[in-house]
């Protein structure tokens, strides 16, 4: 899956997931309040019902009158009335429209005086709301004894119940317009999301990754914009600059083929025209030769051949005389081990290498400039800055390292030479070998760990290095 889609697909999800949370939230909450707001009106309703048929049984005590009453408080209010009394009014006045308690909380109202909502179903809220007898109901409600009733008796019940159906389903239309504009909302900031990432995010890391493709397909135009975000950037700029570098290294390859090229035909020409100076046609027999000496080849090539014919050197041998100069020391080390390329593997190529950089430097630095180790240990700054003074001064500038090298298909044996003093290579090596976590004399630790075998002059300032190409290397 690509970015892009994995990008867009993270984003759906989170989008439905935020979308169905926010509803389900929304309506839960709009749900609760509506029902709160369904309970307070309720009840002030029955309050004022409350009062109103309270006023008249107290002014005329006649149920006709109640019961007009009732319808006009009904007028415009969805719910229902009953009235509940108690045993010492049913008693007194009897059972007029059956107004008994039908359920426990009922009953319990009837006991504690306390005003009780239920709600009976989701459309359903039943208000019970008791009669308490103040002074005036005195005069003509008695209790069971036939004594008037004293102030906070209970006489009866007023049962409300409100049908909720038309108010829920103008409130089902209110949640379901606001849950359609919520969901529009998230869907439009998930959109708007989700470009800006393609813009930010996803457009320039396709860029890139095509930038990338190309260079495998030796596309090297290109040209990566500098975007706001710190790591495309980078990215970018990693991509161009290896596209500069990798076009670069293209031309130079190109230009060397083609002065290889040019070479080859001066060669030919010049071979064809001392064929014609001693007589010789340029013919079939000739023509291979010319084909031969003309031929051009890149670096892969030249290396794989030179590992071929070193199968067969038997023996080979020269030397280097060198300046006293470290910048050196890497592109002889590299030199040497590459004389060794086909002859062993890679990993003993990199230990010759390895060892040979670490005896150079000690001939150089060491040897011919007489530098310290111990200044390279305290301040390696220091230690470079002295290097550069003495390289121009004498009798260090013109002090030499002669490198003399021989080799055949079984092993290799370097001899460095400087121009110093020497050292005392011996007591080096005995503190080496009793205590491993010296700070001195490291160098020769890692020349002994990676050569076969490791000897020195007398004076110290020739070692002689020897390396095993088929064998370990172990001094």
């Amino acid at each position: 899956m690509s970015i892009r889609w994995r990008i867009t697909t993270i984003i759906a999800v989170f989008t439905l997931i935020a979308i169905i949370v926010s509803n389900v939230l929304l309506a839960y909450n709009l749900r609760h309040k509506d029902i709160a707001e369904a309970k307070r009106d309720s009840l002030k309703t029955a309050e004022l019902i409350r009062f109103s048929l309270l006023s008249t049984m107290i002014r005329t005590g006649d149920y006709d009158e109640i019961a007009a009453t009732l319808q006009q408080l009904q007028a415009g209010r969805n719910f229902r009335f009953r009235m509940v009394r108690h045993h010492h009014v049913i008693k007194q006045h009897g059972i007029k429209r059956n107004e008994i308690p039908r359920d426990d909380l009922e009953r319990q109202a009837l006991e504690d005086g306390k005003v009780k909502q239920v709600q009976d179903s989701v459309n359903s809220l039943r208000i019970i709301y008791p009669f308490i007898t103040d002074k005036r109901c005195g005069k003509c409600h008695v209790d069971l004894e036939g004594k008037p009733v004293p102030p906070g008796t209970v006489n009866g019940l007023a049962v409300i119940k409100f049908d909720l159906t038309e108010r829920q389903k103008a409130s089902e239309k209110v949640i379901n317009s606001m849950m359609l504009s919520l969901t529009a909302v998230v869907f439009i900031f998930a959109m708007l999301s989700l470009l800006m990432v393609h813009r930010g995010v996803i457009k320039p890391i396709q860029d890139i990754s095509a930038a990338v493709m190309g260079l495998q397909n030796d596309n090297f135009e290109i040209n990566l914009k500098d975007y706001p975000t710190r790591e495309l950037r980078i990215m970018a700029g990693e991509v161009n600059r290896t596209a500069k570098i990798l076009s670069e290294r293209k031309h130079e390859h190109e230009r060397m083929i083609e002065e290889e090229r040019q070479r080859n035909i001066e060669l030919k020409k010049f071979v064809q025209s001392r064929a014609s100076a001693l007589g010789l046609e340029v013919g079939s027999e000739i023509r291979p030769i010319i084909g031969r000496l003309t031929s051009t080849f890149d670096k892969a090539d030249k290396a794989e051949m030179m590992a071929t014919a070193f199968k067969y050197v038997t023996y080979g041998e020269s030397k280097l005389v060198l300046p006293t100069d470290p910048e050196l020391i890497p592109a002889v080390s590299v030199y040497l081990g590459e004389l060794m390329q086909s002859s062993s593997e890679t990993l003993k190529r990199r230990t010759i290498e390895l060892a040979l950089d670490e005896a150079l430097s000690n001939a150089i630095y060491h040897g011919n400039m007489e530098i310290s180790s111990s200044l390279k240990e305290d301040d390696f700054e220091k230690f470079g800055e002295e290097a550069m003074r003495r390289m121009g001064e004498e009798p260090y500038r013109s002090r030499r390292v002669v490198v003399r090298y021989e080799f055949n298909r079984r092993g290799a044996k370097f001899i460095i030479k400087d121009e110093g003093a020497g050292f005392d290579w011996k007591k080096y090596l005995s503190k080496a070998d009793s205590d491993g976590d010296m700070v001195h004399g490291r160098g020769l630790m890692i020349i002994r760990a990676l050569a076969s075998k490791l000897q020195f002059n007398e004076s110290g300032n020739q070692v002689t290095i020897t390396f095993d190409l088929e064998g370990d290397n172990r001094a």
